[in-house]
Formats: structure tokens, C-alpha cells, sequence
């Protein structure tokens, strides 16, 4: 027998309303510029009441599909992200790009679990890595924790 979005709720699992219709909507709205996004609801640039309608409706699924994925990678999974970085003054990779790469993992994962993740040869050659927003010194053996920015030091 199923079972409604109520008792799913009242049995403590989340329900998440999700349309590929509004998705694709809310992604043409932004590219045309036509909206700009605010705390993941879309904003009308103009005062157009038909704009303003499409995009209240646009708005109905305000956890959508990103709200789904997030939920099943940080709650359900236990997953972090970590930025990678070679330069950690200006979180950059060699070749300027501010913040190129983001992993994905397990709470808990260490300054080798990254650098193994990047490359193998990293992890075989890892030195220490540096907290990019403390200046701090990483021991391979230290957890990371979401969101950090982390270079990694390695003979590789």
C-alpha cells in the first residue's frame, strides 16, 4: 500500500517536489537573464506581471532536484566537499582558475585521502598539506572538514 506525503513525513523521511519541466524553466529563465536567483528562488529583473506569474510557479519547487542531491550526498552518503588548490594564497590551480576542482568525501576523510583522490602519486609522495584559509600545516592523518581548501605537498 503507498503511502502519502504526510505519513512520509510523520515517519521521518524527507519528500523533496520535483519537476523536470520547472527545472528547465528555472534554467532558461537565468540563461535568457530574464531572472537572478536569491537564496535558490528565482527573482524577476523586471516588474512584468506575466513574468511574475511564470516565475511563482517556477518557485514551487523550491528544494527541486538540487535539493535532492544534496540531501542524498550530505545527509544520507555523510559526504563533505574539499577544494584542492595549488596555490592557497589565491585558491587557485597553476593556471590561475580560482577554485577548478571540488571531491566529494566520507566525513571524516584525511589530507592523504584527498591527495589520493587527486592522484595516486600524490598520496605515495605526500609531505603535508596547508590549509589554505589558516595558513596551517596538515599531517596526512588530519580530517578535513566541508568545504575546506587544501593544497597538497608531495615529492610527485
Amino acid at each position: 500500500m503507498p503511502h502519502s506525503i504526510g505519513t512520509l513525513e510523520a515517519l521521518g523521511h524527507p519528500v523533496f517536489k520535483v519537476s523536470a519541466d520547472l527545472e528547465l524553466a528555472k534554467q532558461k529563465a537565468l540563461e535568457k537573464g530574464m531572472a537572478v536567483e536569491e537564496n535558490g528562488q528565482l527573482a524577476p529583473k523586471t516588474d512584468n506581471p506575466a513574468l511574475q506569474k511564470a516565475i511563482a510557479k517556477i518557485n514551487f519547487t523550491p528544494a527541486g532536484v538540487q535539493g535532492l542531491l544534496n540531501h542524498v550526498a550530505f545527509d544520507v552518503l555523510k559526504q563533505i566537499v574539499l577544494y584542492p588548490v595549488e596555490d592557497e594564497t589565491h585558491y587557485a590551480n597553476n593556471f590561475g582558475k580560482v577554485l577548478p576542482d571540488a571531491f566529494l568525501l566520507t566525513q571524516g576523510a584525511t589530507a592523504l585521502d584527498l591527495a589520493g583522490k587527486i592522484h595516486t602519486d600524490l598520496a605515495k609522495g605526500f609531505l603535508y598539506a596547508v590549509d589554505a584559509k589558516t595558513k596551517r600545516r596538515l599531517g596526512k592523518e588530519t580530517p578535513l572538514k566541508d568545504g575546506d581548501v587544501v593544497k597538497i605537498v608531495s615529492t610527485k
